[in-house]
Formats: C-alpha cells, structure tokens, sequence
C-alpha cells in the first residue's frame, strides 16, 4: 500500500506499501485488474524519473534542494512505509488513505501508531530514512484520522488520511497550505521517499536491489484529466468496474519520453473515445518527468507551492498501449493516479488543529480589557443557569 512515486500502467493498484525488509507490496488486496474489450489493466499504490534515481549517487535532477521540500515526510506503520506532507497547522500529516486503514474510516495503524520521519535540513541528498542513522528528526503520532468516505479499493478519490503529531513538528520543517483550483493540464512537482531506479522509466522500480527505499525524490508531471472528464462520460466506470461516485475525482497522469508510443494518455483515449481522445495527446515535461511508485504514497503533489493532490496509485494498460516495459513498475507508459486537495479541503480544514490566536496588538490589549470589565459587571447580576446535553 505504501512507497516510491511512479506512474502505473493501465492497470489500476492503489500506492503500496513497503514492508521493512523493504521491498515494495505490489501484491495481494492493494493491487487489482481487470478488462474491457481488448484493454487489460492492473492498478497498484507506487517516483522514477527519466534517468535514475537511486540513491547514494550525490546530486540528481530528482532531489531538490533543502528546504524547500523538508515538509515532505516518511512515514512508517509497523513493517510498512509511506510518504506524507505537513499542513499549515505544524501538527498534522496528509497521507493516503491506504497508507493507514483498509477503509471506511478505521485506523489500522500499530498500536505504537506512526513514526513520522522530518528529514533534517543539514542532512544532504542522499540521507535515507527508516534504516537508523543520522540526517533525520522524528516524531510519534497522537491520532490517525482516515477520511469516511474511503472505501479500501485501489481506486478511489476519497483515499485520503490525516496524522496528527504528538508534538508540533521541527522548527525546520516547511509547512504548506492547501490548493484548492482545478488541476487538469497543470504541472505539479511530485514529491515522495519511495522506491528508486537504477535506469529510470526505462527500467522503471529497480527489483535487484531491495534497499532501494528512504530517498527523498522530486520531479514534475502533468495532470491530464479526472477520470469524471465529460470527455469520457462514464466509460472509466465500467472499465475499472467501480462505481462513477467513487472514481469521478480521481486525477492522473502518465509518465512520458517524448515518443509517440508511450504517450499512455494519447493511446489508451484514442481506445477508449476515439479521435476525439487525441485531444488528451502530450509528450510530456522533459528530463524532470516523473511517476509515483510504491512509498510516494501519500506523498504531495504541489503548485504554486500548495498541496494540490495525494500520490494514491498506480495504473498500466501493458505494452500494448503505451507502457514501455511490461508488469506494474513504473516504467514510461505507465498512470499515477492522485486524490485532489480541493475535494477534501472543507475535512482537511476541520481536522487540522487549530492555529494558536495571534497576539493582540497593544491598543487592541487597552479595549479588551475594557471588554473584560463590562462582561464581568454583567455577569455578576446575571443568574447562571447549567444545562447538560
């Protein structure tokens, strides 16, 4: 359910994620498939870029600076690892859904709860979370609060959670707000401590070496459309088989080279809708172009510096129809799929702990006491009555 950013193929698997012998858990409830006419998908929870980005190999276009990213955790849940993005109130984590719960709203997290990793900001590119060692700051969670409407299935646009920390997070960290505008065919920055690659989309999530996970990473993708676009009408209802209500929301994008035949975008529209599904054709940002793989769960999608989305799964359609190498590992080809920030803005906002009042102003001391006099006057002729609900 948990780990790296990278994009699935048409074949629909919420981002996993990652036990501690650490590998990622591609398998099992959190990867699922299907067809519809010639398409065959599967979809799992899984960021690869163009070029590699394993770690301990110094600068890569993929690491980003400090601190511009030091908002962006590590979270981890027994054996099991995600990503996660540190909200304006300095005490609470956005994470996937999956990362936390099988649904409906239950916390399934260890009875410890969740070890949130805040990479220190002296730490370097390479430091690399959960494996003990310095470069990094960690805190307890007092709560996990999982949206209700999450239903557990690898797609779904209400996989969304929330971590409160026991503490106020390092003064270092970042925090950031949320973005709460339309996101079709806007460049977000992809952020994640998943899984990594040793070649990059062509290879997509490196399987010979397991230790392959705790590196922040960073790139940009497009997104190219909800799955609810009129375009489509329903049809992505019956492709996946779920309900429209539960997927109309969910966004995603597909990680692209620059050639034709991996556009997945293009080709899977054009299978779809026809030509009309042409109009969806982008060969994509460049040498920064991402996708999320397994431990990016949860991680955030940003604009303008906001949080616009949560990294949820993966989707691939096989070579067949774009993806570059076959199976569900982030290679060129493949979708990442993304819960939008602005359909959960009103829950997030509710759950956050509130920000502490700012301190009044001088002048502003003078009339509340004042205030306070008067109240207290009127409260000492007033009878006090007490009700219990």
């Amino acid at each position: 359910m948990k780990t790296t950013i990278t994009r699935a193929m048409l074949v629909a698997t919420a981002a996993f994620a990652v036990p501690m012998a650490i590998s990622p858990a591609m398998a099992g409830k959190n990867t699922v498939s299907g067809s519809y006419g010639e398409l065959n998908w599967s979809a799992t929870s899984t960021l690869v870029g163009a070029t590699r980005t394993q770690g301990g190999i110094g600068e890569t276009p993929y690491t980003g600076s400090m601190p511009a990213y030091s908002g962006t955790v590590g979270l981890l849940m027994g054996g099991f690892v995600c990503s996660g993005t540190l909200l304006s109130d300095r005490q609470t984590i956005l994470t996937a859904g999956h990362c936390v719960s099988d649904g409906f709203g239950v916390n399934e997290t260890p009875d410890n709860g969740v070890t949130v990793f805040f990479r220190d900001p002296a730490s370097g590119p390479d430091v690399q979370l959960y494996y003990g060692g310095p470069g990094y700051t960690t805190i307890q969670s007092s709560d996990v609060i999982v949206n209700g409407g999450y239903t557990g299935d690898v797609i779904d646009h209400n996989d969304i959670a929330l971590v409160r920390l026991s503490e106020a997070a390092p003064d270092f960290a970042e925090s950031y707000e949320l973005y709460t505008g339309e996101l079709t065919g806007l460049v977000s920055n992809i952020t994640g401590y998943g899984s990594t690659s040793i070649a990059g989309g062509a290879m997509g999530v490196d399987t010979v070496n397991p230790n392959r996970l705790g590196w922040f990473r960073q790139g940009l993708n497009e997104y190219d459309y909800a799955l609810g676009n009129a375009a489509f009408g329903t049809d992505w209802a019956d492709i996946l088989g779920e309900p429209f209500s539960q997927i109309e929301y969910s966004y995603i994008s597909d990680f692209d080279n620059g050639l034709a035949a991996n556009d997945a975008t293009c080709v899977v529209s054009i299978a779809i809708i026809g030509a009309a599904g042409a109009g969806f054709c982008d060969l994509g940002t460049g040498t920064r172009e991402v996708g999320v793989a397994g431990g990016d769960s949860g991680g955030g999608s940003f604009i303008n510096g906001q949080v616009a989305s949560v990294n949820s799964y993966g989707l691939t359609f096989g070579t067949g129809f774009g993806d570059f190498r076959s199976g569900l590992n982030s290679s060129w080809g493949e979708f990442s799929g993304y819960v939008p920030v602005w359909l959960h803005a009103d829950w997030i906002n509710r759950n956050m702990v509130a920000p502490p009042p700012a301190v009044p102003e001088p002048a502003t001391w003078l009339m509340l006491i004042g205030g306070f006099a008067l109240v207290g006057a009127s409260m000492r002729r007033r009878k006090t009555v007490v009700s219990f609900a």
